[in-house]
């Protein structure tokens, strides 16, 4: 439908275009017969009422004919120049349209394209420049999309003051913008995108708030390499996003190990969402023990993905592959479905002290869409929530610890118990022990993994651990893989424990009959 209604749009416009000059020529027409018209019918009752003489008559229709001649060249010249300045205007208009960012002023990605193509037609050397801005979407959010339009604006015009007489910049879409250097010296090209990049203020200022700004850079060289216009612009912008996902703030040069990285990113993508489709997905489970008695006080949901094509796919490679690109919000939901089935489960056979534990993902949290939807499928399940946890990751919570402690209040505030899960992978703040409202802290595995050797991680363990049990919080430590570290743990009291070396990740159903016989 969508799609109709633009080749409606586009053939009026080409009517309009078309049928535009032929309209103004049948005006002009029009006013050059009227007074052709006129001219002869009022000249000879003119003529014949001065004169009766045939030969003064006669010369005098001589004259009056280059009289008539003269006027009504001047007259057209008049007709056709008014007439070419308002179709003049007209296309004008049109080609402001077609080729100029209404925003900015700049030229617009199909001025761009344009351009490539007559410089790879011409054979002339250039780097295509392709900047982002980074966390752009944060102004939006913060301040509001007018906001984000005159921080633009501002960017704009600070980008074409830096810019040189050869060089050529447009807006391409969005915080996105397209840089044209010409030439070859591949040693002064990093000089000059700093200068462009320098040449844009550090800071912006709205309403009270401070924005720093940067950028991350994709760039490309022809005839390096040989693409059109279109495939230049595509991988420039590839280089770029491999840049932001590095960290952003970077600047890259197109290599083909991109674009094979990004064809098996859409190869992924797809074979995932086959995988949620055809119900390949399984929910595995593994316990969480009494460290020192091993009796099983809890399991941990874990997703897997046993691909009929590929075999075993590590969740450490599809879960973050899902977040970024939102199937997260479908696997996350089908955990959760599984996970409150399998509380029932446990219920109906009266294993009521049994919790669970299942990893909410950071998008969802953090999303005022996601996770709205989330608290109100929670409320329509019929489900005792004392006994499940939701565990979070440092990761998600990080860029907005306000936002994320309301949030994990409103968990809360369901019966759901919270636990801060991965710690001590590089975010971890013991300031969030005592700001967070969690139930539980689960240690990574790095920090156990060198503990019987290593008597500066021994010593990180005991704060960690006494801190969290001054503040009421029950630590598990994960990925217990040899008695020596189970032996090391059992000193502390009151922790539990998840690894290989007591239990794998199993279907509910096996580690379902464990617990059962642990517990008869």
């Amino acid at each position: 439908m969508e799609t109709d209604k633009k080749q409606k749009k586009s053939a009026e416009l080409k009517n309009q275009i078309i049928s535009g000059p032929q309209v103004e020529a049948l005006k002009i027409a029009a006013v050059y017969g009227f007074f052709g018209m006129l001219w002869i019918l009022l000249s000879d009752r003119l003529l014949l009422f001065f004169t009766d003489d045939l030969v003064l008559y006669s010369q005098f229709q001589t004259y009056k004919g280059i009289i008539y001649v003269v006027l009504t060249v001047f007259l057209i010249y008049v007709l056709v120049y008014k007439r070419t300045r308002v179709i003049s205007r007209y296309f004008n208009r049109l080609q402001d349209t077609a080729f100029i960012d209404r925003l900015t002023r700049l030229p617009n990605r199909a001025k761009l394209s344009e351009k490539l193509d007559v410089m790879i037609a011409d054979k002339q050397s250039f780097y295509l420049v392709y900047l982002n801005l980074d966390d752009f979407r944060i102004i939006n959010d913060t301040l509001g999309h007018l906001a984000g339009d005159r921080f633009l604006q501002l960017i704009a015009d600070e980008l074409g003051e830096s810019l040189r007489k050869e060089e050529f910049l447009a807006r391409i879409g969005g915080d996105d913008f397209g840089i044209i250097i010409p030439g070859t010296d591949s040693e002064g090209i990093d000089q000059r995108i700093e200068e462009i990049k320098s040449g844009v203020k550090k800071y912006w200022s709205s309403d009270n708030h401070r924005f720093y700004v940067s950028f991350s850079v994709g760039v490309i060289h022809y005839p390096t390499h040989t693409y059109d216009a279109s495939e230049l612009l595509k991988r420039a912008n590839i280089a770029m996003y491999q840049g932001k996902k590095t960290g952003k703030r970077q600047t890259l040069y197109f290599e083909d190990e991109y674009m094979r990285n990004v064809t098996e990113h859409i190869n992924m993508t797809n074979k995932l969402q086959d995988a949620i489709d055809r119900e390949e997905l399984t929910v595995h489970y593994q316990a969480v023990c009494e460290l020192r008695t091993g009796t099983i006080r809890g399991m941990e949901a874990l997703v897997r993905w046993q691909s009929e094509e590929d075999g075993f796919i590590s969740p450490d490679y599809f879960i973050p592959l899902a977040e970024e690109t939102g199937q997260i919000f479908e696997i996350d939901n089908f955990v959760f479905k599984d996970v409150v089935a399998r509380k029932k489960e446990l219920e109906k056979n009266g294993l009521l002290n049994i919790s669970i534990g299942l990893n909410l993902s950071s998008t969802i949290l953090m999303s005022d869409i996601a996770f709205p939807k989330f608290l109100n499928n929670s409320k329509n399940m019929d489900c005792d929530y004392t006994k499940l946890v939701i565990e979070i990751t440092e990761t998600a919570i990080i860029n907005d610890l306000d936002v994320a402690i309301e949030r994990i209040g409103q968990l809360k505030s369901l019966g759901f118990k919270i636990a801060l899960d991965d710690f001590g992978t590089g975010y971890s703040s013991l300031t969030h022990l005592k700001r967070i409202p969690i139930d539980m802290l689960k240690l990574d595995q790095s920090f156990i993994e060198q503990i019987i050797d290593n008597e500066k991680d021994a010593v990180i363990i005991d704060s960690v651990i006494s801190m969290a049990q001054n503040l009421d919080v029950l630590v598990i430590v994960e990925g217990v893989e040899n008695a020596e570290q189970l032996e090391y743990l059992k000193k502390y009291d009151k922790i539990r424990a998840q690894g290989y070396l007591m239990h794998r990740p199993e279907e509910f159903g096996k580690l379902f009959q464990k617990i059962e016989r642990a517990h008869t």
